[in-house]
Formats: C-alpha cells, structure tokens, sequence
C-alpha cells in the first residue's frame, strides 16, 4: 500500500514588511514635520519677515495711528515663549480682528492681509452714524443698531435724540451718575423697535424723522419734516407699549384725511392715543 504524502502547503511566517513598512513612513512624517516647525522657527525669528509697517484704510472716524499704535502693542508679545507675533509667518490675525473691533468702537468689521515679508494691510469697515445724542455741548454718535460709538454729530444732518438721561441711559454700577458707553446702545431694546416702527411708518408715507425727544412719563415725540412738502409736525405717542396699536390708529386717520391736512401745512402736532383716538391741532391761520 503506498503511503500517503500530505500535499498542502506547509504554515509560513508573517512576513515583517508591512510592519517595516509603516514604521518607515512614521519616521517620514515625524522628520517632514521636524523640518516644518524647524523652518517656520527660522521663518518667524529671521528679519526678512519681521512685520515693520502697518497700513490702516477705511478710517474717517477712528485715527489711523490709534489702530497702528494697539497693534505694535500686541505684536511685542510671543506665542508659548516660541513664536514671536510680529513675523508675518505667526502674526494673530483672527484675535487682533476680534480684540480691534471691541477696543474701538467705532470699527464694525475689519480685515487684515499680509502684504509681503514685512506689511500687512488692516481694511477697515466702521459704523456709520444716522443718529446723535447730545447733552449740554457732549454729543455722541449712534448706527442703525443704536449703538454709541464716538463722539461728535451735533452739527451733522442726521436724527436727533433728546430726552431724560435718567429715562433711558445705562447707568455705572459704582455711580449713580448717568454714564454713556461706547459699544452699547443707548435705548434699552424695547425702545429701539418702538422707534423703528414709527420711523417706518413714517418714511413710507413720505416723511423724514428728524428729532426723538423720550419722557420720563413713558412717551415720545418724533419730529418729521413732510420731504415734498416740507411741512414740519410733531407726532406723540403715549404708550411706547401699545406702539402697534396706536400706529394703526394713526394709519386710520392718515386714510380718513390728515395725510393731506400736513402736507397742506395746517397740522401742527398729533397726538396717538390707545384706544381708537387721534387728535391734531390745527395751525392758526
């Protein structure tokens, strides 16, 4: 009887390349990002990249060297005792974009490039005033979020906004004096939407605001100028809480003739009363 021979492949090793293999390619990384951190380190400390101009545009309110001056400031600084800030290879550009529209009020947005191995350009946005308060000769500057943002405005074409301080301004924690604070607003929230819908409804039907005088009894007057006719009339509303109310009874009464009365300049003042009241003063001819 033949014996039998057991024909199946005998059990080989692993075989280590795949090991090797891996190996070799974490070496590779690890010496590539060796030789990254080692050239940025050459990078950031050699003076060919070292940031030694810097130029503001868009600034007609906040001065150029304020903007200059803050972020030399900053670029004196280091990252982790490693990176200096004022190379153009580690320069912070999102913290100081961050940092300059907060310590600057009057900077909406801005951006900054790096313009060659020495200069960055920082492009202004800033806030464009449609309102002013004043108190005595100190005036200030208001957007269209009604935020405080410079000084200035009292000779400026723009609304203007009277009133008690005490009404509606923010006051200090460590004061009982009013205080005025740039990068907040000067009305609280519930005032700034019951503005705007009367501002609203006022400049669809022909009118520009131009004076917002508050209460401390709760209500406003606003002073529009008729822009065909140039008439000038003071409206009054009496609870800035019922403000939807009183600007559909205004809305009536525009419809059932006083439009007209104002732009034929017999109007002197109106005022809106909740509910369903609308009385106006004639001018005495």
């Amino acid at each position: 009887m033949d014996r039998g021979y057991d024909t199946r492949s005998p059990i080989q090793k692993k075989s280590s390349l795949p090991r090797t293999f891996t190996l070799f390619r974490v070496y590779i990384l690890a010496a590539l990002v060796l030789f990254g951190v080692s050239l940025s380190l050459v990078i950031a400390h050699a003076p060919l990249f070292e940031i030694r101009t810097v130029v503001v545009s868009g600034a007609m309110i906040t001065p150029n060297e304020n903007i200059q001056m803050y972020i030399a400031k900053v670029l004196e600084g280091n990252w982790r005792a490693i990176f200096p800030l004022n190379s153009v290879v580690s320069i912070p550009i999102k913290t100081l974009q961050k940092n300059i529209t907060t310590t600057f009020p009057s900077v909406a947005s801005l951006r900054i490039d790096r313009v060659g191995f020495s200069q960055i350009q920082v492009s202004l946005v800033e806030r464009i005033p449609v309102q002013t308060y004043c108190r005595e000769e100190n005036c200030v500057l208001i957007d269209k979020d009604g935020i405080i943002f410079a000084t200035g405005g009292s000779l400026m074409d723009i609304e203007k906004i009277q009133g008690s301080p005490s009404e509606f301004l923010r006051r200090s924690a460590t004061t009982s004096h009013d205080t005025l604070t740039f990068g907040t607003p000067l009305l609280p929230l519930a005032s700034r939407i019951s503005l705007d819908k009367v501002r609203t409804f006022l400049v669809a039907r022909g009118f520009q605001v131009t004076n917002v005088s508050l209460s401390p009894l709760g209500f406003f007057d606003v002073t529009a100028i008729h822009k065909d006719s140039q008439s000038k009339v003071e409206f009054r509303f009496r609870d800035t809480k019922k403000i939807d109310e009183q600007i559909g009874e205004l809305h009536l009464a525009f419809e059932k003739g006083l439009r007209q009365k104002i732009i034929d300049n017999t109007v002197e003042y109106v005022i809106s009363y909740v509910p369903q009241k609308v009385i106006y003063k004639n001018i005495e001819k």
